[in-house]
């Protein structure tokens, strides 16, 4: 599991509590939600490409945010 699945988990039983979210469930809906993130917006391109400017198209800035978000998925 990796260190993002472990946070997401955390936030999500300080605001559910632990008994009404167990880490199973937890776990399985921090993943959805990565998931959900995995095709970046157009908001989300133009704002990868202005912090690596050397990123200069869409594509790139989609492989770069998808290798990130795949990454957080282990």
């Amino acid at each position: 599991m990796s260190e993002m699945i472990e946070r997401l988990i955390l936030a999500m039983q300080d605001i559910a509590g632990k008994e009404d979210l167990n880490e199973v469930r937890a776990e399985s809906l921090a993943r959805a939600a990565i998931r959900a993130m995995r095709k970046p917006t157009q908001e989300m391109l133009d704002a990868g490409a202005e912090a690596f400017a050397h990123y200069t198209d869409d594509q790139e800035s989609t492989h770069l945010w998808q290798a990130m978000i795949d990454e957080a998925l282990k």
